[in-house]
């Protein structure tokens, strides 16, 4: 998840806070000095410290609000420190002067300085060396943070009372609207752990369908927030500086996972996929899926549970039409994704260089794009999560990230080279989950393709759904990232369909089946029959991220439980026998075997003997593994599980 999210969701919950205490006229004056704990999904995040005084300068009375905050995620594992520090000046009526922010979301940090004249935000960018401008208008009406605050406060908790409030959050491009209604007394859990009884406040901003919920004192102090995001918990909680500088010791939270949607079925031969189709629901009736109508996907229908069915296609320009680069005199809609922006620095020296070295001489748009994407999925060597969000110039330099920094990199690199491109933001499948997943966009002769540098295949296959797009122009990338948050947070997407190579794979419940003790699986064409006395659990796709199809169970002589899991993944390219049991033998000593007329490498682990199977075509791989085998009974059953085991119908299934 970005920072400027949780520090918009922050923003929204400090609304109502207590009124100004009395001051002089000419001397600086502290109004506020609050510290808040983070938590995230209940454990332990880190926190935020905010100091509002009032000072007397040059330019009359104004209030300075100072803020700064750490938070520490984990995603699948790795460790994610993001932080952040500014200072807001505005005048007493709360007109904003001025704003200097700094964030650290990886191994480099960005300072933006805002100045607001006569309705026009002058928003500077300072990032890897290099300074932009952009410039914002500010409609007449927009405050500060502690012009908010004060307006909440005024309005009083009424139950019903509805306050509208327009602020400046540079994070999400500017002026935004926010919202906070008074439900009410309610009883909450405070800093400490014990229970109070407080005001409940929930407020909203108009760029992001989110609510965050304050309980507050009778003068307007929150004690405690509450966000639901993405699948997750965020609260704080007021406290002493001491407690909110705890680290507890325990594990970061993490972030990842409850973003994680669980599909059904587990698909095969994911990556090559022609077309997919898709069933795309809202978990929360009050807010509407996003627009899903692009190049890529079609909405087949809306049926009356408010789903929708999306078809997918697998796009790339056609034979003789893949445009020419460098683009000469784009027009007014494709210029600005040819610029050199903060985040996608087409300009720099490194990134122009990279550029230069992927494409060589070719003059082929889309061949040149392809070139690009393949560069840099070999080029960012250490993949991984451990990286907020980084900028294209030092993902160049650092070789290193996510999703996020192979779009960002390939997207400034065909803007070096001369080809109009943007960041995608949407839902990647993966076996069966779908998550979140950013990949790039190039224009060619008119039209919009898509490449994923993470996968490296030359094309982005039909699992990948789109929520939203990402020009990444100055000061505007927060407020785009929202679209992606918004769509995690309340979608759930299951796969119909899919077709490859002229072959059409329904999944329903009859496509997996267990017919008495065997198990049918017609998407993977395999099926098991197990021997006398085990029973079959026809399980959900995945768990955790662990592509299973099935698991049988049996008591053993000495009563303890023995297990057989049947896992089944496709892979994009073909593959050797070697490499499947490197993938997924997990170290055991294997030795050559046929299994139903397939080579196959069978042996034995520290706890399981094991199976990997190649299909035909060579993409598919199939593992029986056992689970507590050793003894000759057991070697008995699972040489049982691999005589029953059939693939007869795969190869047809894979072609």
């Amino acid at each position: 998840m970005r920072w400027s999210v949780l520090v918009a969701v922050g923003f929204v919950s400090s609304l109502g806070l207590v009124a100004p205490r009395g001051v002089g006229a000419d001397e600086p004056t502290l109004l506020a000095d609050r510290w808040d704990a983070v938590r995230i999904g209940g454990a332990p995040a880190g926190h935020g410290h905010t100091v509002v005084r009032r000072v007397v300068g040059a330019d009359g009375v104004q209030v300075e609000t100072t803020s700064e905050g750490r938070m520490e995620m984990a995603r699948l594992g790795a460790t994610l420190t993001v932080e952040e520090s500014s200072t807001t000046v505005e005048r007493e009526d709360g007109t904003l002067v001025s704003l200097r922010k700094r964030s650290k979301m990886s191994g480099t940090e960005t300072l933006v300085e805002v100045v607001v004249r006569d309705g026009v935000a002058t928003i500077a960018t300072t990032t890897m060396g290099a300074r932009r401008e952009a410039k914002v208008p500010v409609p007449a009406g927009t405050v500060g943070p502690w012009r908010a605050e004060r307006l909440v406060a005024e309005a009083g908790f009424s139950p019903g009372t509805k306050t509208v409030v327009r602020l400046f959050q540079v994070d999400l491009g500017g002026p935004v609207v926010a919202t906070s209604t008074v439900v009410g007394p309610e009883e909450v859990e405070v800093a400490d752990g014990t229970k109070a009884k407080r005001v409940r406040v929930d407020a909203t901003l108009d760029v992001m369908p989110l609510t965050t919920s304050s309980w507050v004192t009778p003068d307007g102090d929150p004690v405690a927030t509450r966000t639901d995001v993405a699948g997750m918990r965020i609260e704080t909680f007021r406290t002493t500086q001491a407690r909110a500088l705890e680290r507890g010791g325990g594990k970061p939270a993490e972030v990842f996972a409850p973003t994680l949607i669980s599909t059904r079925h587990l698909v095969p031969h994911a990556r090559v996929l022609d077309g997919a189709l898709l069933r795309v629901r809202s978990r929360t009736p009050d807010r509407p899926l996003p627009p899903l109508a692009d190049e890529r996907q079609v909405v087949e229908r809306r049926d009356a549970d408010g789903s929708v069915l999306v078809r997918v296609a697998r796009v790339v320009p056609p034979p003789g039409a893949s445009g020419t680069r460098p683009l000469v005199a784009p027009g007014a809609d494709v210029a600005p994704f040819l610029a050199a922006t903060s985040m996608l620095q087409a300009d720099d020296a490194g990134v122009r260089a990279a550029a230069a070295e992927a494409v060589g001489a070719e003059t082929n748009a889309w061949r040149a794009a392809q070139a690009i994407e393949t560069w840099v999925h070999r080029a960012i060597d250490k993949k991984t999560l451990d990286v907020g969000f980084a900028s294209a110039a030092e993902v160049c330099r650092d070789r290193q990230g996510d999703c996020t920094e192979h779009a960002v990199l390939v997207a400034a690199m065909c803007r070096a080279a001369g080809i109009p491109s943007r960041v995608v933001m949407g839902l990647e499948y993966l076996t069966g989950i779908f998550g979140g997943h950013a990949w790039a966009e190039v224009w060619v002769e008119g039209r919009w393709y898509a490449l994923d540098a993470t996968l490296g295949y030359g094309f982005a296959d039909p699992l990948h759904l789109t929520l939203g797009r990402m020009a990444l122009a100055e000061g505007t990338y927060g407020g785009e990232f929202t679209t992606l948050v918004a769509g995690l947070s309340h979608l759930d997407v299951d796969v119909v369909e899919t077709t490859v190579g002229g072959t059409t794979t329904r999944f329903d419940d009859a496509s997996v089946r267990a017919d008495g003790g065997r198990y049918v699986n017609a998407a993977w064409g395999v099926s098991v029959t197990p021997p006398t006395g085990w029973t079959i659990e026809v399980r959900g796709p995945s768990e955790g991220l662990s592509p299973r199809l099935a698991t049988w169970t049996a008591a053993a002589a000495d009563g303890t439980k023995r297990r057989v899991l049947l896992a089944a993944d496709s892979l994009a390219v073909r593959t050797t026998l070697a490499d499947a049991a490197r993938t997924f033998a997990r170290g055991a000593t294997l030795s050559p075997a046929t299994v139903d007329g397939r080579p196959a490498l069978v042996g034995d682990g520290a706890r399981s003997r094991r199976i990997a199977v190649v299909v035909d075509d060579g993409d598919s791989v199939f593992v029986l593994a056992f689970d507590g085998g050793g003894a000759d009974d057991d070697r008995a059953a699972f040489d049982a599980f691999l005589a029953g085991l059939d693939l007869d119908a795969a190869s047809a299934a894979a072609k």
